[in-house]
């Protein structure tokens, strides 16, 4: 075999890696074909969102955030649901007919809102295109892409593919005329759980693109740690197990919880409050942020 035809097969064996590299990771970003998501509240002068992560267990602790959350729900309102991945724990779904989508969302969640979800660890285990292909097959359930964004009241919303965070952050950067900008995907930025956070990289360009908080979940528990020009919200404690088996420092944080709960937002033109539930839908802390 001759030198140029041996480093072709070579180069295309490498890119047929990649190419399943990048498929496996979602990092390609596809979508339903002909779908275009409802707009979210576009005249709304506030908005009311619940925050909850790595939910997707099935069991009474999930059932009991779910219930807390329709507490919060009926006595402050909401208008839609994050879901920051990890929707169906622990090998995702195998594809739209899986016994899971009733168990541990249809069923689970009474809630007439719109969920918006992003993919978690877990989620790639199994068929994460089916939770795209969801979008279609169920009324409340809104994932467009592994990356996407939508806008709702005074909000813009940055969904984020973190298993795949290099190609999907530099999305933070498309222009909205609403004043607050919010990220949301599974893995955070910095944390004090065992799991860690994102490379330096990774943490410079969430930074630099304006938005004013990043949402995750992937630690099992509530957080807020105080960054330089944003909020670090960590809230993935909606149904899985509490495995954390150290709480290591960091010099902004500003509450921690190892505990099951939720996340419950409020959203004005200038205003921006964070609420932070236990299971028994009791509040534990809060925090608010003003424009400018």
């Amino acid at each position: 075999m001759s030198w140029p035809l041996l480093l072709s097969l070579l180069g295309a064996l490498l890119l047929a890696g990649l190419w399943r590299e990048l498929s496996t990771k979602a990092c390609l970003n596809p979508s339903p074909k002909g779908y275009q998501p409802p707009p979210a509240l576009p005249e709304a002068a506030e908005l009311r969102v619940l925050i909850v992560g790595d939910q997707g267990s099935g069991d009474e602790k999930q059932a009991q955030v779910a219930r807390a959350m329709e507490v919060v729900a009926a006595a402050q309102g909401c208008d839609l649901v994050l879901l920051l991945g990890d929707n169906f724990i622990q090998q995702g779904i195998k594809d739209l007919e899986d016994p899971q989508i009733n168990s541990k969302f249809e069923l689970m969640y009474r809630l007439d809102r719109p969920f918006y979800a992003v993919l978690g660890n877990h989620d790639f285990k199994g068929n994460w295109r089916a939770q795209i292909d969801l979008t279609q097959a169920l009324a409340r359930w809104r994932m467009p892409g592994s990356t996407y964004f939508f806008e709702a009241g005074p909000v813009a919303f940055y969904g984020l593919n973190t298993t795949c965070s290099l190609c999907s952050i530099f999305s933070l950067f498309k222009k909205t005329q609403k004043p607050w900008r919010i990220a949301f995907g599974h893995h955070p930025m910095v944390s004090t759980g065992r799991h860690g956070g994102m490379l330096g990289l990774e943490q410079w360009v969430i930074a630099k693109s304006g938005v004013q908080a990043y949402l995750s979940g992937h630690h099992h528990f509530l957080e807020h740690i105080r960054l330089e020009n944003l909020d670090q919200i960590t809230s993935g404690a909606g149904g899985t197990n509490l495995n954390e088996t150290k709480e290591r420092h960091h010099p902004g944080k500003e509450f921690y919880l190892l505990d099951h709960g939720f996340v419950w937002a409020r959203f004005t033109q200038t205003e921006a409050s964070y609420h932070f539930y236990d299971k028994e839908a009791q509040e534990r802390y809060q925090f608010s942020r003003q424009l400018g």
